[in-house]
């Protein structure tokens, strides 16, 4: 039924507020609120009465977007600062500005591609398993090579086995140098030897503490030091024209002999110590516990519901260990389906979703990572190696809140609904059942299309997923 808006909407006609909604208008709404960047108008009707189904159609696409596969790879990337180190501090210097302004500006095309995707769940899940295994452009030296990363370590795993996501994130060039393996010696190796403090053990730390088992899960500093010894002489290639700019393995770096690592003995056995190393831990029951309650932190809510993270962990046992396994469980979990919205968008999901509902489209993407930065979340600069926090409160502190609601207005007066909608009936549109009468009420009385706009991206329930 419809009705005239009086409300400074441009006497528009609007439809008036459902007295009910179908079950599967409520699975539609989450479907593209909680696991995607939120609804396109129209695109809760495309989704229909299988949201599940919907989902799980993503997974067979392919994860690398055609937007993507120009862009240039990290071996190329890292010749060229290889390059330009010979040539000296000035070159250097030019180098890392250029490197900043490209890096940048892919991670602009990365952004670009999650709006325009139409298959938003891979790229939710591309953004939680690069913010799992984070590596950061404050670390200047990793600065060109964030986005690679993802291109080459993340999105062509994301339907692969753990532990072949695993092996390539901890052997990629940007890992060995953002938790600075590249140079961590064997004590007693032949590189190592009488040197004082040659082993570094930053990444076999932070593969116990979060990429795998996770903190209290029973492993010691002894296992620590153990894989960190594993891991000796994994690095990038730097004068062997076969290996420059990729991983390499130096014999002469790494730690020989037997290890003991998590109640198990690993014979001596070069870079394949390593291998067998992350196997185990891909394979452990601690690590599949450990993602599962990460993911459903990302997805669902911050304390997860433990029959949520079961759901997860069913799916990675019964997916042989294999991430796409993961995501499965997810969808199919009952408790990823509450209509309640327990999490804030972070402010990547914000920014995305308003973008999406308006209908806008992004060949650059670089509006969008200002827009981010601005609101806290600048891309690719996660503060620690333990990524961007999954905790609500983290987004909506006193000052991030204010600048929210002041882009939320910004927006609001820059932009209209599209093809001539109302403001109300857009929020019908993109929100579905999750839109509340009161909230509908407040647009219809809004005093103008700017102000209802700013009400609407403001409201809870478009905040939050």
């Amino acid at each position: 039924m419809m009705s005239n808006d009086g409300s400074g909407s441009g006497q528009k006609m609007v439809r008036e507020f459902p007295e009910a909604f179908e079950d599967h208008e409520v699975g539609a709404a989450i479907a593209a609120t909680r696991f995607g960047y939120g609804a396109r108008p129209q695109e809760l009707l495309q989704i229909g009465n299988q949201p599940r189904e919907w989902l799980l159609s993503q997974m067979i696409s392919d994860p690398l977007p055609e937007a993507l596969k120009s862009l240039p790879d990290s071996k190329d990337l890292l010749s060229d600062m290889l390059a330009a180190r010979q040539k000296g501090r000035s070159s250097m210097r030019v180098y890392r500005q250029e490197a900043r302004k490209r890096a940048l500006n892919e991670a602009a095309t990365h952004l670009a591609v999650s709006l325009n995707s139409p298959t938003p769940f891979i790229e939710r899940l591309v953004r939680f398993w690069t913010n799992h295994f984070t590596v950061s452009m404050v670390k200047p030296a990793v600065m060109p090579l964030v986005a690679a990363f993802e291109r080459e370590a993340i999105r062509p795993n994301i339907f692969n086995s753990f532990y072949t996501m695993l092996h390539a994130v901890v052997s990629h060039p940007a890992m060995l140098i953002y938790l600075d393996n590249v140079n961590s010696l064997g004590p007693n190796s032949v590189a190592g030897r009488g040197r004082k403090n040659p082993l570094n053990d930053r990444l076999a730390r932070q593969l116990l503490e979060h990429f795998t088992l996770g903190e209290g899960s029973g492993y010691t500093q002894l296992d620590v030091r153990a894989l960190a010894h594993m891991l000796t002489g994994w690095t990038v290639g730097v004068n062997n024209p076969a290996t420059r700019g990729e991983f390499a393995f130096r014999d002469s770096w790494h730690e020989g002999n037997f290890k003991e690592f998590l109640r198990r003995t690993f014979p001596s056995a070069g870079v394949l110590e390593g291998e067998a190393a992350l196997d185990h831990l891909a394979r452990s029951a601690a690590t599949g516990k450990n993602l599962s309650h990460k993911m459903a932190q990302a997805f669902v809510v911050d304390e997860p519901d433990p029959g949520l993270a079961s759901g997860i962990f069913a799916g990675f046992v019964v997916g042989g260990g294999r991430a796409d396994g993961m995501a499965r469980g997810l969808v199919e979990a009952p408790e990823s389906w509450v209509s309640e919205q327990r999490k804030v968008k972070s402010p990547t999901d914000l920014v995305l979703s308003v973008l999406r509902s308006l209908d806008v489209r992004s060949r650059s993407g670089r509006r969008i990572l200002n827009a981010i930065r601005m609101l806290g979340q600048p891309p690719y600069q996660a503060p620690t190696p333990d990524g961007w926090p999954y905790s609500s409160l983290s987004w909506i502190t006193p000052e991030l809140l204010l600048e929210r609601v002041e882009w939320c207005a910004e927006i609001a007066g820059i932009t209209r609904p599209p093809d001539g909608k109302s403001v109300p009936d857009l929020a019908l549109d993109v929100l579905g059942p999750l839109l509340k009468p009161a909230t509908h009420r407040r647009l219809r009385v809004a005093r103008d299309e700017v102000e209802a706009l700013a009400l609407l991206y403001a409201s809870p329930e478009f905040q939050r997923r």
